[in-house]
């Protein structure tokens, strides 16, 4: 039986070679690179849709000749073509020679090799996917179902410590779309995370993300986090950079977040005052002329609510905004950048816009001060 099938292949592989009783004559590439191609219709017919529901169309022909105009390359279409009569073997090609076929197989519809040329890609050259793993990305975003036969596939059996590249690389594909928008997470207004989301919402759950190290995760994912650079002498950081908590002390010191808060939109995120210190304070500092041991409220630069419901900033003080709240209070920021404004919410009720905190600077930072026994924790909101 496998001698009977190599002399059918190698038949059809004869009529390829020799193009006896072609009916249909194709002009590939470009100026000034056009190739022609002859071919039997039957044939291109009964391996793809594109061919088939061609030739069922008002189709030119000339002479007797089918006459098709792809602008596809020359060496491209001689690989699918030959591929169409005698199955030839791809895994003899260069990897980008095989990923070139990718699209093209795809746009002539034969389904049957889009689907070969993927699983060869994953099977047998790993390490090309991975140093054009941006290429890889962009192709799956035009081609859905290439996610769906390759990525998917590939991603199953992909080292786990790789995982991280994998994001990273996504991310600055997603970056680099029209608009582009800088790759510091941590100075991304509400409209670009809003365009980050539908980027990359195809591809989010490709990512193995419990194959991340924590380190990892908190370094390059997370921007809820505290600054042990903008940090007070007696305060320690610890869970990822959650928590914040103080020393035995007597003063206030303060820590601001790594997240910058500037450009347009409205910025949230959450404080919980886990372990409650004599007046806990929540708010927003500037970076120009901020100081981490001195209590933030009676800074030109630090605007903040504390735990007795009163706002403080070194030119005004604002009585009574909101009732006090003690250990496990939630603290949500509301900080609008279009209005260069503040507001609070306080267990799920929210308040009105800080009346006297009007046209703040246009980067400001999460802020917290705090002193001995205070924890507070950061989360987004």
């Amino acid at each position: 039986m496998l001698i009977i099938h190599k002399e059918i292949i190698k038949n059809y592989e004869n009529l390829y070679k020799t193009k006896e009783g072609y009916d249909v004559i194709i002009y590939a590439g470009e100026e000034p690179n056009i190739k022609e191609f002859h071919a039997h219709s039957l044939i291109l017919k009964a391996q793809s849709k594109f061919f088939k529901r061609a030739f069922t169309e008002n189709i030119q022909k000339k002479e007797g000749y089918f006459i098709i105009n792809l602008r596809n390359s020359p060496d491209v279409l001689e690989i699918l073509l030959s591929y169409m009569y005698c199955s030839n073997d791809l895994m003899k090609l260069q990897s980008r020679k095989i990923l070139n076929l990718l699209l093209p197989s795809d746009e002539l519809e034969f389904q049957f090799l889009v689907k070969y040329i993927q699983e060869i890609l994953v099977r047998d050259h790993r390490n090309f996917i991975i140093e054009n793993i941006l290429e890889i990305i962009e192709l799956t975003y035009q081609k859905e179902s290439f996610d769906k036969l390759w990525i998917n596939k590939f991603r199953d059996d992909f080292y786990v410590y790789n995982e991280i590249i994998i994001w990273d690389n996504l991310l600055k594909w997603a970056c680099g779309q029209d608009p582009i928008i800088q790759q510091d997470i941590n100075k991304w207004n509400k409209n670009e995370f809003t365009m980050m989301e539908k980027r990359l919402s195809r591809f989010i759950q490709l990512i193995r993300f419990y194959h991340i190290s924590s380190e990892d995760f908190h370094l390059k994912l997370d921007r809820y986090v505290w600054d042990k650079f903008a940090c007070g002498s007696r305060l320690m950081i610890e869970d990822n950079g959650k928590v914040i908590y103080a020393q035995p002390g007597h003063k206030h010191q303060n820590v601001r977040a790594k997240m910058t808060l500037e450009g347009k939109g409205v910025f949230e995120w959450d404080v919980i005052i886990e372990k409650k210190c004599d007046y806990a304070w929540v708010g927003v500092c500037a970076s120009e002329n901020f100081s981490f041991t001195l209590f933030a409220g009676y800074q030109p630069t630090g605007w903040v609510l504390g735990s007795s419901g009163d706002c403080y900033n070194s030119d005004s003080r604002i009585f009574g905004y909101c009732p006090s709240f003690t250990n496990g209070a939630i603290i949500t920021v509301h900080l609008d950048m279009d209005k260069r404004t503040c507001a609070f919410t306080i267990n799920g009720i929210k308040y009105p816009e800080v009346s006297k905190r009007k046209n703040l600077p246009s980067k400001l930072y999460p802020i917290v001060s705090l002193k001995y026994p205070g924890l507070f924790r950061i989360q987004p909101h």
